[in-house]
């Protein structure tokens, strides 16, 4: 891939935003890279999402790594039919907690 700036160099394979090389896109060996500042913020690569800095949803200032702000926000988790949708609470790759919908009839668990 090939951007040509409207100002200096053409650079293969990245993007860097006119006025500001400090911020730029970097597609370095099937890897992209947001970068701000100089520093890499966000990072895709062999489909794993890494990220420097806390995500926020409807806000600018996050509090955790991912901070969803809205008048009801909720976080969808979307099974297909008769399986059981979840979210899993794990600690160093072991599971500790499970919250669990059965879909025999519906109950909430908590494993």
């Amino acid at each position: 891939m090939a951007y040509k700036f409207s100002k200096g160099d053409r650079g293969l394979g990245d993007i860097k935003f006119e006025d500001d090389s400090d911020t730029g896109l970097d597609f370095d060996q099937d890897k992209i890279e947001l970068q701000t500042g100089g520093t890499t913020r966000l990072s895709v690569e062999n489909n794993e999402i890494t990220t420097t800095v806390p995500v926020g949803i409807g806000t600018t200032n996050p509090g955790q790594p991912v901070h969803i702000l809205g008048d009801h926000p909720r976080v969808r988790v979307e099974a297909t039919s008769n399986t059981w949708p979840g979210i899993e609470l794990s600690e160093t790759g072991t599971r500790k907690w499970a919250l669990l919908n059965d879909p025999s009839d519906d109950r909430f668990l908590i494993k």
